[in-house]
């Protein structure tokens, strides 16, 4: 069964929690291909199971995957790799978060930066340095 019930065919990769919709490809077992992505995956999977930063949980409170083990905390990027792909492997534009508080964060940006100002002033200032040429 799937978080909404539904029954899948397990040849078929996992649909993760979207919340805008879109339709995205779900994370396998599968091994990345280029040395770029093996490197991407790597430096993000240094930062399953910290601690979040908003909460201070180390996994999902609700979300379960298929064997129904929590979901555990994942790296967020605070300024957006498709924008700023020279930060994409920078652990100061990494925020730890659970899975549902990363869709909330992916949902509403500017909450979150106003969020990160108040909590994590040293995160908030290096994302405003280095987002200089953002595109919005």
């Amino acid at each position: 069964m799937t978080l909404m019930g539904q029954k899948r065919d397990p040849n078929e990769p996992r649909q993760w929690l979207n919340r805008s919709r879109k339709p995205v490809k779900a994370r396998t077992g599968s091994k990345a291909g280029s040395e770029s992505d093996k490197a991407y995956c790597a430096f993000m999977g240094q930062f399953r199971g910290l601690p979040s930063i908003m909460s201070g949980n180390t996994r999902s409170l609700f979300l379960r995957n298929d064997n129904g083990k929590y979901l555990s905390t994942e790296g967020h990027h605070i300024l957006p790799k498709s924008v700023f792909p020279e930060y994409r492997l920078t652990p100061e534009n990494i925020a730890v978060l659970t899975r549902e508080e990363h869709g909330h964060v992916e949902d509403h940006p500017k909450e979150f930066m106003n969020w990160l100002h108040d909590h994590h002033p040293l995160k908030w200032k290096w994302a405003q340095e280095h987002s200089h040429h953002r595109k919005d």
